[in-house]
């Protein structure tokens, strides 16, 4: 009917399907934006699409499953989205039995198969891989049991029991190598007449003591002896063993014992018993100094110790000489002690003479020094 409205056409629909069309009132704009998420397969394999805002949905890339190595069958697997990369022994394939069968790794690509080992253990076959039949060649050959000696007849190579030997021949002998009994100790046997002669013994002894006795070994001739050992298990003496008289030296060493400490005194070596303690280097001989060692100086000290000579009587004097050592004397006479030594003189000392009045010999046992009187009734007089 005439006279009734229509609705309008959206105008901002651009005719791209992937583009999100949106139409801005306010400023009567329109906004085509496109959006990959509308081209979307949800296919791994395919790549992804993309949107684009002229040409609609574009197809992806798909992805390189390709891992360089040459011997992988490499695919894209749409189950786990995820590149299968299958090893493939197969293709490593050289089609040589020989070489041994190749492998393929999924990493370093074909690896060399191993060799096939044609080996049958057996000493007098040649062995051998054989390309045209795929198989292994194992040929006996005499020549390889050949022990080159005319009387030992005629050896033969046995595909499974090895290396046969010849039938000799009776009371034979040719050449001088058929004599030899392989002892080198025995010398060289020779052939003389179709028999064979002993050699001359080896002799190995060089004559030296300190090398040891010399052997011979049938294989290997003479071998040299064992030193002699002339250790003594005592640690500072110098072992050696002396040729000139075939025995053994032990030489003391005191140095081997020096713990470089001075107030130890000089250690020495015992060639029984080993290193020895040292003596005092300080001890000067006189029994009552005091011995002292300073081992930062190396030097020593005696000071006297008067109370090292102490005899017990309260009536001497006890003193140090670091030349006598003790010495011990009576004191002068008149001590307060009561004590006079020998020798004491009257000098108006009462602890050692008589007073006036005493009986007396001499003047020497009276203070006053007057002794007077008759023989045999002297007494003490005062000072005249």
């Amino acid at each position: 009917a005439f006279g009734v409205c229509q609705p309008g056409t959206a105008p901002c629909d651009d005719g791209v399907a992937c583009t999100d069309d949106t139409c801005d009132e306010p400023t009567d704009a329109c906004t085509n934006t496109p959006n990959n998420t509308n081209c979307d397969d949800n296919l791994y394999c395919n790549g992804a699409e993309t949107c684009n805002a002229v040409s609609g949905c574009q197809a992806g890339t798909p992805p390189s499953c390709d891992d360089g190595v040459g011997c992988t069958v490499d695919s894209c697997n749409l189950g786990t989205d995820s590149c299968d990369n299958i090893t493939d022994d197969a293709a490593c394939d050289d089609g040589l039995f020989c070489d041994g069968a190749e492998t393929c790794d999924a990493v370093s690509g074909c690896q060399a198969g191993i060799a096939i080992d044609c080996n049958d253990g057996i000493g007098c076959t040649v062995d051998s891989c054989n390309v045209g039949t795929d198989s292994c060649d194992n040929i006996t050959d005499d020549a390889a049991c050949d022990d080159s000696l005319f009387c030992t007849g005629t050896e033969t190579c046995d595909a499974m029991l090895d290396c046969q030997p010849g039938t000799p021949v009776p009371d034979c002998c040719k050449l001088d190598s058929e004599c030899d009994d392989g002892d080198v100790c025995n010398g060289i046997e020779t052939c003389v007449g179709n028999t064979c002669q002993l050699g001359t013994p080896l002799v190995c002894n060089d004559g030296l003591f300190c090398n040891g006795a010399e052997t011979c070994d049938a294989d290997l001739g003479c071998q040299a002896g064992t030193s002699v050992d002339c250790a003594d298990a005592v640690a500072c003496t110098i072992d050696s063993c002396n040729e000139a008289t075939d025995s053994c030296d032990n030489i003391t060493d005191d140095g081997a014992c020096d713990n470089g400490l001075f107030c130890d005194g000089a250690e020495t070596c015992d060639a029984v018993l080993g290193c020895q303690a040292g003596s005092d280097p300080c001890d000067d001989g006189v029994a009552c100094t005091v011995n002292i060692c300073e081992e930062d100086f190396d030097t020593c000290s005696n000071p006297p110790d008067d109370t090292l000579c102490d005899d017990g009587d309260p009536c001497t004097t006890d003193t140090c000489d670091m030349a006598m050592g003790c010495v011990n004397t009576f004191p002068a006479c008149g001590l307060a002690d009561g004590c006079c030594g020998p020798g004491c003189v009257s000098s108006n000392d009462p602890d050692c003479c008589e007073p006036k009045g005493a009986d007396c010999t001499d003047d020497t046992d009276c203070c006053s020094n007057k002794c007077r009187g008759p023989a045999g009734g002297k007494t003490c007089k005062g000072k005249s």
